[in-house]
């Protein structure tokens, strides 16, 4: 017979007497099997742990940011209004004029067709010949040719600002330097009143800003009206409205969004937003600056809409465009009051885009506007002027913010979603999720399995639920001697050690299995006698007590059958 294999670590049944030594049994086999490949699991898992750690820093620091709603009860009282501008963008003579008159007011109605991308824009064939005594005119100076002799006063007919009749143009309004155009609630109009931004407490029809504008003036029909919605502190608008219908309805429907300074760690063009100390142009100087970039490429030369200096990328300034200009500025011109970051291209059916990359603040409102128009009857006096109604349709908004937040799902997750941005990489990125599937399930197989406490681990438990607790000494020094009284703080405190030690959840209950692990340190046979002693001691508290009341039955029922496998269980092995 050969030798006898000696197992000191897996077989503890063994004594100290070498004479007295048993051949290995199959369980103590199992046992070491079970253990060794334990080991070789933990290894696996620990490896594979830093190999999702180096991807989710990848992640967190670099690719992902998750926007979600903030809070939904923001009153709209907590922002500001939008910025409204009122803009005459069609004229007609409503009485006899001259041919140079008619031919200056054709050469208004195209500037505007062309701010404004109107379909009289599109549709109407312009004949450069008609104008070339204005030539030698810049665009940006057209402006004075336009003076048909109107103010502020003979536009406006009445305003309502939140439901009271104000002056319109000593305290709304002001005049804008291009155009015909007048601002309210704007913070770039030179005059601007000092109080600006104001804003409103209330929604509703009639609750915000409510104007009246004359149609007819100084012998001048205006035909149609646009009214622009924008941040107080931003050139142009997210919403812009162009009718000539009498009544223009503007409900607004603003959200507000913010981000953490976290979010900084994502780039910008993934973020799709900058911090105030990044900003180095706002966004709808970057738009203004990205169209008339456009024009300029499109026409070779450069026409400024706003105050503002656009970049130049040919080796000499460009000059500036003129009525000479207008037809390839028609043919290729963008809407120059719209804060779009699209640039849409169709030409002899081609049709192109270009984007902008412009991207505003990370703490910015969108008004998002829902327009309805309406023509009123021709009998009524009211067809002799424009109606216009901008109001907030809810009192309350939805605010959003940007955080960087990783979870085991999303580390799954996204890497399928990843592949709509990159159809290439899509095979391996599904590799890439097997692979953390199988980390999770391995993770989560290694941490299900029990470890085994020692009396150090007693001691360190007792002193921490003593403490929250607050159990008087002489509780504690019962306790010390396995005597446990059936009152309120003893069964708390049962509940707070057999927690700590893993054998008992307040959900759930006691955990067999731990416990019978725990009682044989290690070399529990789930089908055998023991274990069903011990899941007789304990109940699924069907009696509905509290959590204290619950484990202190089953601890009870545990020491008073069990005690000398406890103390055993916690003694340090030989």
């Amino acid at each position: 017979m050969g030798p006898v294999i000696k197992l000191f670590d897996c077989n503890d049944h063994a004594d100290d007497n070498d004479d007295d030594k048993l051949p290995v049994g199959p369980k103590d086999k199992c046992f070491c099997i079970r253990r060794v490949t334990r080991i070789i699991l933990m290894c696996v898992a620990f490896v594979l742990t830093i190999y999702v750690c180096v991807l989710s820093s990848e992640r967190y620091f670099q690719y992902w940011v998750q926007t979600t709603i903030d809070r939904t009860d923001v009153h709209v009282s907590e922002i500001a209004f939008p910025a409204i501008t009122i803009c005459p963008t069609h004229m007609t003579p409503s009485t006899h004029t001259n041919a140079r008159e008619q031919r200056l007011m054709l050469l208004y109605n195209l500037m505007q067709s062309i701010h404004w991308r109107t379909p009289m824009g599109h549709s109407t064939q312009l004949n450069i010949s008609e104008f070339e005594e204005f030539n030698n005119h810049s665009l940006l100076y057209l402006d004075s040719i336009f003076d048909f002799g109107y103010t502020c006063k003979d536009l406006f007919l009445e305003c309502t600002w939140r439901r009271q009749e104000v002056d319109c143009c000593s305290l709304l309004f002001r005049r804008l330097k291009v155009g015909s155009c007048y601002v309210f609630n704007s913070l770039l109009v030179e005059d601007a009143d000092p109080t600006w931004p104001w804003s409103v407490a209330d929604s509703g029809l009639k609750s915000a800003l409510s104007i009246k504008v004359n149609r007819f003036i100084n012998g001048i029909r205006l035909a149609a009206l646009g009214v622009i919605v924008q941040e107080p502190g931003q050139y142009v608008g997210s919403s812009v409205t162009y009718s000539t219908d009498d009544r223009i309805v503007v409900g607004l429907q603003p959200r507000h969004f913010t981000a953490e300074p976290a979010v900084r760690a994502r780039p910008v063009n993934k973020r799709y937003c900058y911090f105030i100390d990044e900003l180095k142009q706002s966004y709808s100087e970057c738009i203004v600056r990205c169209h008339m970039t456009y024009i300029s490429r499109k026409c070779n030369c450069t026409h400024k809409l706003f105050p503002i200096n656009v970049d130049q990328t040919h080796e000499e300034p460009l000059r500036q465009c003129t009525t000479a200009d207008l037809l390839c500025m028609q043919k290729n011109g963008v809407s120059l009051f719209y804060m779009s970051n699209i640039i849409e291209e169709s030409k002899n059916s081609v049709f192109n885009t270009t984007r902008c990359k412009c991207y505003p603040i990370c703490d910015h409102t969108q008004y998002h506007a829902a327009t309805f128009t309406d023509r009123l009857s021709s009998s009524d006096s009211r067809g002799n002027q424009f109606e216009i109604d901008v109001y907030f349709q809810e009192e309350t908004l939805f605010s959003y913010r940007s955080t960087l937040h990783i979870t085991m799902l999303d580390l799954m997750g996204p890497y399928v979603s990843q592949s709509k941005f990159d159809r290439r990489a899509e095979h391996t990125q599904g590799i890439k999720m097997k692979y953390l599937v199988a980390i999770c399930m391995l993770i989560g197989l290694v941490s299900a399995e029990y470890v085994i406490k020692n009396k150090e681990d007693m001691l360190s438990y007792r002193e921490a639920c003593v403490k929250e607790l607050k159990i008087p000494n002489e509780l504690v020094e019962q306790y010390q001697k396995w005597v446990y009284p059936n009152d309120a703080q003893t069964q708390c405190y049962l509940k707070c050690v057999f927690t700590k030690f893993g054998l008992f959840d307040n959900q759930s209950g006691y955990n067999v299995e731990n416990i019978h692990t725990q009682l044989s340190r290690g070399h529990a046979n789930h089908d055998d006698v023991l274990h069903g002693q011990i899941e007789a001691c304990l109940d699924k508290n069907e009696q509905g007590s509290n959590a204290c009341e619950w484990a202190y039955r089953g601890a009870d029922c545990l020491l008073k059958n069990h005690l000398k496998l406890v103390q055993q269980s916690l003694a340090p092995k030989s």
